[in-house]
């Protein structure tokens, strides 16, 4: 956050485009790290919902600080404006993408075993 600080402002520094495809590569990638480990979609109530409230709570002040929105500005209205995919959708994804492959792995190791 603070590097964001030393780069963006609301009025000067690096281009919008710039710093979303900056966040998009490098700061939402650490935000997930592992999600197909501990990301399951059905984590209202559980110690992940709360993890995954303060991952959100993260990214929103990300987003703020780049864009140079107002703070009160609502993540949802963020996203919009930046196109940027929710976050939990990200995970959600991202989650399904790695079980899947590792779904797939193990039934070529199967199958090639077969053989």
């Amino acid at each position: 956050m603070n590097h964001f600080r030393q780069i963006s402002g609301s009025v000067w520094g690096a281009a919008l485009k710039d710093l979303r495809r900056l966040y998009l590569a490098k700061i939402r990638p650490m935000i997930s790290f592992a999600s197909s480990v501990w990301y399951t979609p059905d984590q209202i109530g559980s110690p992940w919902g709360t993890i995954q409230k303060n991952l959100q709570d993260l990214e929103r002040q990300c987003l703020i600080q780049f864009s140079g929105a107002f703070g009160r500005t609502h993540g949802l209205t963020l996203k919009k404006e930046l196109n940027i995919e929710h976050l939990t959708r990200f995970l959600a994804r991202s989650a399904l993408a790695s079980r899947a492959g590792s779904v797939s792995h193990l039934c070529h190791y199967a199958y090639s075993n077969l053989c």
